[in-house]
């Protein structure tokens, strides 16, 4: 009997095939995707299968038809755990209880496994029902699987401190009652008092899996925390790593989203991160939803390489901003889009936002390195300005040597310089010499007139230098713009393209 065609591709046709099940095959570890994204395109149904889930299941699948369909299909299934990534995470029908002890215990018997994961996803669902015997069972044999005795890892962190909170090295200690009730069956009758936990406590226990879970993985790159508002601390803390041999890690991203409806919420960097980013030298990317906070702690918590940082509905003041980007020797890529609601008008509810111009002043440290930079505060500098705060003109970017893609918001560009015949010249007040790519975002309504101005007046100055050796923006390709009928009846687009600018109409969403 002829076998199937399948067999009839070669191994590298097949791994390109079989990764299309797999979101670290895809390239999703350099493209980190929002909170509720659709997987392939296709958007959740609350009583629909998961759909991450069903990747998975392919792949299962595949391991099962042949040795030869397995050899592929299996380093490829554990390339990552990822439950609920996405707006998978919706699905009713999904069952989250023991899928991370069960992953541990897998990777504890077969640690070559483990050395095959390079992306997690820990969504809060896999420890929203923990149980108490479960957990302390994983727990356990991840540590032998580590050559580490559980128990005695314990009692040296609770005899140490290590500068840890007094009433998690208590909870540590409760627990290592429970492991010996859990060893021996004629006692555990006794047992079902000491699992009602509180929430916190089931936050701590949670907190101590996903330490225990990066130890066991150690080529682990990628690391994504899907999170609740109010948290135990830090979601690995530095000790329970250091006592099971840990004392560095090969983290380069790490991404973090508060999963909250609720616009005034936000989580703080410094009491969920710090432990971990602290072993993670190496790291480059930090992706962060929902931030409230970063560091305040001195000295500032140094990360030598990293050079990407992206915050999206992010609410932090000018300290935490400092902080953060202090944190870093050489940045290429910062990108923020501010957390606004109309409401705040009425009342800042105690929460200080930077303004444009901080921005720009904090980061002249990587005017050097900095080559995209996404700045959208929405209505920050507005609602500021209104409070009577003073707001400065947009600063210049001409001493950022290496810029070369900005995202701008129309009314932080004119904000507070007054309108003449300078509009003509606003942008090239503005641009740096190497910029290659323009987007600007916001409202036109009110300020149109003065943006039209300002890119007819950058046209003039490119057509103007065009034969010039020096010329002010040689590299200047593209200008991308929110859409508004304005830009067509002002011919902007004929303009631009004369001058070799490509216009392209986008939605920044702002």
């Amino acid at each position: 009997m002829a076998l199937p065609a399948i067999y009839s591709l070669s191994p590298e046709t097949l791994e390109l095939i079989f990764g299309q099940f797999c979101l670290h095959c895809q390239g999703e570890c350099l493209n980190p995707t929002p909170i509720d994204c659709s997987i392939n395109g296709a958007e959740q149904g609350d009583g629909s299968s998961s759909s991450y889930s069903l990747d998975r299941h392919a792949l299962f699948s595949l391991c099962l038809v042949s040795q030869r369909l397995s050899d592929i299909a299996r380093p490829i299934l554990y390339h990552e755990f990822a439950p609920g990534y996405g707006d998978s995470g919706r699905s009713t029908v999904y069952a989250w209880d023991r899928r991370l002890t069960s992953f541990m215990r897998t990777v504890a018997k077969r640690p070559e496994l483990g050395r095959l994961v390079k992306r997690v996803y820990k969504h809060h669902f896999l420890t929203k029902n923990l149980d108490v015997g479960d957990a302390m069972h994983a727990l356990d044999e991840a540590a032998r699987g580590m050559g580490h005795d559980l128990s005695h890892a314990w009692m040296l962190r609770i005899q140490r401190g290590f500068g840890e909170n007094p009433m998690w090295l208590s909870f540590l200690s409760s627990l290592l009652e429970t492991e010996k009730l859990l060893k021996h069956p004629d006692l555990q009758g006794s047992l079902k008092s000491r699992e009602e936990l509180t929430q916190k406590q089931r936050r701590w226990l949670a907190a101590e899996l996903m330490s225990t879970v990066i130890a066991q993985l150690p080529n682990l790159d990628h690391l994504s925390l899907c999170v609740l508002p109010y948290g135990p601390g830090d979601c690995a803390p530095p000790s329970a790593l250091e006592v099971l041999g840990i004392s560095s890690l090969r983290l380069k991203t790490v991404d973090i989203a508060l999963d909250a409806s609720d616009i005034d919420m936000g989580f703080n960097l410094e009491i969920r991160l710090r432990g971990l980013l602290r072993w993670s030298q190496q790291l480059t990317t930090i992706n962060l939803h929902k931030c409230s906070a970063t560091f305040s702690l001195v000295p500032i918590l140094s990360l030598p390489r990293l050079s990407n940082i992206r915050m999206t509905e992010t609410r932090i003041g000018e300290a935490s901003l400092e902080s953060l980007l202090t944190s870093s020797q050489d940045l290429r890529t910062f990108s923020y889009e501010a957390a606004y609601s109309d409401s705040w008008k009425e009342s800042l509810n105690g929460r200080y936002h930077f303004q444009s111009f901080h921005a720009i002043n904090a980061l002249g440290r990587h005017r050097e390195t900095l080559e995209f930079l996404h700045l959208d505060l929405r209505g920050w500098d507005a609602l500021l300005a209104t409070r009577g705060t003073h707001i400065p003109p947009f600063p210049s970017l001409k001493h950022f040597t290496s810029l070369q893609r900005l995202f701008l918001r129309v009314d932080a560009i004119f904000l507070n310089s007054l309108e003449s015949s300078n509009d003509h010249q606003a942008l090239i007040n503005i641009l740096p010499k190497g910029i290659v790519s323009l987007r600007i975002g916001g409202y036109f309504s009110e300020t149109f007139p003065r943006l039209a101005n300002a890119l007819l007046g950058l046209a003039d100055a490119v057509m103007s230098q065009k034969h010039n050796e020096e010329r002010q923006f040689p590299h200047l390709s593209e200008i991308q713009c929110d859409f508004t009928p304005m830009m067509d009846k002002w011919g902007i687009s004929k303009v631009l393209g004369v001058a070799g600018i490509r216009f392209l109409y986008g939605d920044s969403g702002s």
